[in-house]
Formats: C-alpha cells, sequence, structure tokens
C-alpha cells in the first residue's frame, strides 16, 4: 500500500502500489493528486507519521542542500580572502613613505644649490641635504639616513629576493623531475615550494617592519626642538655666517675655534648636534638665509605688477642664472606654479630681450633732440669730483638703482648710497689720478655699517694698490677701477636717459674733449 497526504486538505489516502504514478482525485477536497511512486523514501509527515517524498519535494531537497553548502564554501572563501588580506596587510605589505616634491636642495661636498629631489648630487655624485632642519638633530649614534632613499633601496631588495626564490624553486624542480621522476619530484617541489615560501614571508616581514621605522624617520622630529633650532638659525645663524665671511649665494669653510663657539651657543640653548654634523648644518642654514634673502627681493619688486620671473631677469644678470635658477624655481612652486628649468630659462631671456628693445626705442626717442652726448673713459678724467659723483648716480639709475647722493662734507666715507630691491650699497667714489690705497676701502666698510648698507663698493678711474684690493677681498667690498669703469660707460651710453642732466653735470672744458672726441 501506498500512503500519502493531499496538498490541498491534508488528509490522509491509502491506494495501492497498482495506482503509483498514475493521477486521482482526493475523496475530501476533489483536487486532483499524483500517487508517488513505492520507491521513495519515506519522511515524517506533518501528523507525525511517515510518509514517502515525491520527485518535486526530492528536486527542492537536493536544491537547498546544495544551496547551503555553496553559501558555507561561499562564507568560508570569504573569511580566508579576508584573514589573508589582513595577514598581507599587517605583516607582508611594504608601503614606502610618501615621494616628497622636487624642493631646494645643497650639495654638501661642492656647495651648489638644487632643485629636485635627489638625494646624491648631479654634479660630484656626493649626498645633498634639503632645508629641513630636523634631520641634523637625530641621536649621535644614529646615522642621517634619507627615508625615501632607504624606501627605495629596500624594496629593491625585496625584489631581488622574490627573483632569487622563483628562480630557486624552478632550478630545484628541475633537479628534483630530473633525478627522482614525476611523482617524487612533484612531492619535493611541493615541499621546497612551502619552505621558500616561509622564508619568503619571514624576510618580506622584516623589511616591513624597517619600512615602518622609515616612514616614523621621515616624520618631523620634536616640534619644540625644531621650533629651538630654527629660532637659533635666525638668531645666531645668520650673523655667524656673517661673522665668518661667508657671503650669499657662496660658501667658505670656518674655522675650527668658531664652529666650538657655536657648538656651545648651540648647547646653552638646550640644542645638542654632533661635531660632524655641524658643517652641514651650517650649509644648510646658509642656503635658508640665501633663499629668504632672495625671495624678500623678488616679492620687494613689485611682483602684483610684476611676474617673478621679469622680476627676476631685472634683478639678476645672466651670469647668475646657473647659481640662481634653483631659488627661483622653489620660489615659483611656493607660488603655485612650478617650472622646469629649460622652459624657465626661455622665459628670462624673453623678458631680459623685451627690457633691452624697450631700453634701445627709449633711448632713441631721447637722441632725436640732437642733444645726445656720449662719455668715453677720458672725459672722466676731467670731471670735478662732485661730478664725477653725479655720473656714478646716474650710471647706477640706468641699471635700475635709486641713486641718493650723500653730501658734499661730512658724508663718513659714503659718496652715493644705492638701493634696489631691498638692497642698499655704500658707494665710494675716487676721482684720482694715481692707484688708490687701501684708506678708500677702510672708509666704505666704515660707511657700510654707518648707512646699515649691505654691500659696499669703490669705484675710481684708476687702478688699486695691492694693498687695496687684499683689504677689499677680505671685506667683501667691490671694487669697480678703471677698465670696469669703461665697460659702464659703454653700457650707459646706450641707456635711455636724461641727457639734459647729464649736460648739466658736464663741465665745459669736458663738452669741449667730448666734441673734439667726436669730431676726430
Amino acid at each position: 500500500m501506498i500512503k500519502f497526504k493531499c496538498h490541498g486538505c491534508n488528509s490522509v489516502m491509502n491506494v495501492k502500489d497498482e495506482a503509483a504514478g498514475r493521477k486521482g482525485k482526493c475523496p475530501q477536497c476533489g483536487n486532483v493528486v499524483l500517487v508517488p511512486g513505492p520507491s521513495h523514501q519515506p519522511h515524517e509527515g506533518v501528523d507525525g507519521q511517515r510518509q514517502t517524498m515525491d520527485d518535486r519535494e526530492v528536486v527542492q531537497f537536493a536544491a537547498q542542500t546544495v544551496a547551503g553548502c555553496a553559501q558555507a564554501a561561499g562564507k568560508a572563501a570569504k573569511a580566508s580572502y579576508s584573514g589573508w588580506q589582513k595577514f598581507r596587510s599587517n605583516f607582508l605589505t611594504i608601503t614606502p613613505p610618501a615621494m616628497p616634491q622636487p624642493a631646494l636642495c645643497r650639495c654638501l661636498a661642492c656647495h651648489a644649490a638644487i632643485y629636485a629631489y635627489q638625494p646624491r648630487c648631479g654634479q660630484c655624485g656626493e649626498r645633498t641635504a634639503s632645508t629641513d632642519l630636523s634631520v641634523w638633530f637625530v641621536p649621535e649614534n644614529e646615522e642621517i639616513v634619507d627615508p625615501v632613499a632607504a624606501a627605495i633601496k629596500l624594496l629593491r631588495q625585496v625584489r631581488t629576493l622574490r627573483l632569487l626564490f622563483i628562480g630557486a624553486f624552478l632550478l630545484f624542480a628541475l633537479l628534483a623531475f630530473m633525478a627522482s621522476g614525476f611523482w617524487l619530484g612533484l612531492g619535493w617541489s611541493f615541499m621546497s615550494s612551502l619552505v621558500l615560501m616561509v622564508i619568503y614571508c619571514v624576510s618580506v616581514f622584516i623589511a616591513a617592519r624597517k619600512m615602518g621605522r622609515l616612514k616614523e624617520r621621515s616624520k618631523k622630529g620634536d616640534a619644540q626642538q625644531l621650533r629651538l633650532a630654527e629660532d637659533f638659525c635666525k638668531e645666531r645663524v645668520f650673523p655667524f655666517l656673517d661673522r665668518n665671511g661667508v657671503d650669499l649665494f657662496g660658501w667658505r669653510q670656518v674655522s675650527a675655534d668658531e664652529l666650538q663657539l657655536l657648538r656651545e651657543t648651540m648647547q646653552a640653548r638646550g640644542l645638542s648636534i654632533a661635531t660632524e654634523r655641524l658643517d652641514g648644518f651650517l650649509q644648510i642654514c646658509g642656503l635658508r638665509r640665501d633663499y629668504g634673502h632672495f625671495a624678500a627681493r623678488i616679492r620687494h619688486f613689485e611682483v602684483d605688477t610684476v611676474s617673478a620671473t621679469e622680476a627676476y631677469s631685472q634683478l639678476y644678470p645672466d651670469a647668475m642664472d646657473t647659481k640662481l635658477l634653483p631659488y627661483l624655481q622653489q620660489f615659483l612652486a611656493e607660488t603655485g606654479m612650478p617650472c622646469e628649468a629649460s622652459a624657465l630659462l626661455g622665459e628670462i631671456g624673453a623678458f631680459r630681450r623685451q627690457h633691452q628693445l624697450r631700453g634701445f626705442e627709449k633711448d632713441l626717442d631721447l637722441r632725436k633732440s640732437g642733444g645726445s652726448v656720449n662719455i668715453a673713459i677720458e672725459a672722466v678724467d676731467l670731471l670735478e669730483p662732485y661730478n664725477f659723483e653725479e655720473l656714478l648716480a646716474m650710471i647706477f639709475e640706468s641699471q635700475g638703482y635709486r641713486a641718493e647722493k650723500t653730501g658734499r662734507a661730512g658724508d663718513q666715507g659714503a659718496d652715493v648710497v644705492l638701493e634696489k630691491a631691498g638692497e642698499r650699497t655704500v658707494v665710494q667714489a675716487k676721482l684720482y689720478s694715481q692707484p688708490v690705497s687701501n684708506s678708500a676701502v677702510q672708509e666704505a666698510v666704515a660707511a657700510k655699517r654707518h648707512y646699515g648698507c649691505q654691500y659696499a663698493m669703490v669705484v675710481t678711474n684708476n687702478t688699486f694698490t695691492p694693498g687695496g684690493r687684499e683689504l677689499a677681498t677680505s671685506n667683501a667690498v667691490t671694487l669697480i677701477d678703471r677698465e670696469k669703469l669703461a665697460v659702464m660707460l659703454d653700457t650707459f651710453n646706450r641707456a635711455p636717459k636724461d641727457y639734459a642732466r647729464l649736460v648739466r653735470i658736464m663741465i665745459p672744458r669736458v663738452l669741449n674733449a667730448v666734441q673734439e672726441t667726436r669730431a676726430q
């Protein structure tokens, strides 16, 4: 007998085995039912009695079982992958410090300023350093290491190790297959791959820990110590460099006694630096001083109406481009306008050419009146001292300076004071018939301090004695002798100027000499 339930009214029906697979009507509700076969396994009914399953129930049960197994397998795979990701991110991931942007730095060997991120100088191959002061105050037993360069080196080592492990596995597998046959070689290859994988994971774990330490070292040091270092750089190192004659955009070695005095001063302020690092620290402070001076001059030159590149082209000659171009690149990068060196040189050259053309046309317009005068060096010899000073003021005004005469008496060793983009220069004019001695240099040095100028200059129509040149070199005084003055006059003759003022400066006998020279 086949016992089954009606799906409509749940009434239990008993039929003979011969009716298996046939359709009939339920005597209770009249619904059409399908008699199940006798081979189906019985299952527990709703009323607690055993009954067999039809084909549809078997398919549904199998589908539910397969779906449950697949869902369980998916969850297990997801959990395994998530665990592997966590393990990989925590132990096997090597994330280098962020690559810094190009910045102003200095080579500690050749002292050249560079605008780039490169741990080595492109000229001499020695180490470079940026304007960051914190790296110089690491503990003395630790080496100063560029974290980004060290991170790149570590990544290369990991990649090399990976290739070595792959090569070792392939070689070992080949030898195992050749010596032991297929199945035994396959087993040996599997075991070797496990061993090499463990060794590789341990190696990467160690490298990741090293990378973590490098990332910590790439961060700024102690904020209080860094603030003390920056204050000390401005308040003590800048005057120290001036005391020892370290010129702007240049470098010279400082004596050991001076370095020791500076180190003791640093220790009194709570700063400790290793003796062998002090020279590099001074060079970076000098770089910060030079850039601060450069940026102040560019900003002072009406940057709101004139671009920084155009201001640079008028402030500095082309002979300074090799030395000062990195400073201009840093200034432009800080203002949000980074520029490559090649493009920047072309732009600077174009601005200089435009400035030259404007001066050329202006001079031609001034000469149309017919009152133009060209001054030769021989005509300068006939001038009075006061007129010579007036002429020098006009010469420097044609170069973009603002010239101020100090007066005939009580000038304290200064005849003309020049100002350009925040820089002041005192000029001592010497109209002599014999070489100028070191006394004129001494007067210029005294006038430089008296008038609060950054530079001092002595200009003469003659030459300088050896003692005067030696004293000027040791005190950073610029000397303009007869030969250099002649070059300046040649440039002055082609520059636009107030010819009426120039004629008033030239006394009658000088004008006659100029006319005779032009007639010849």
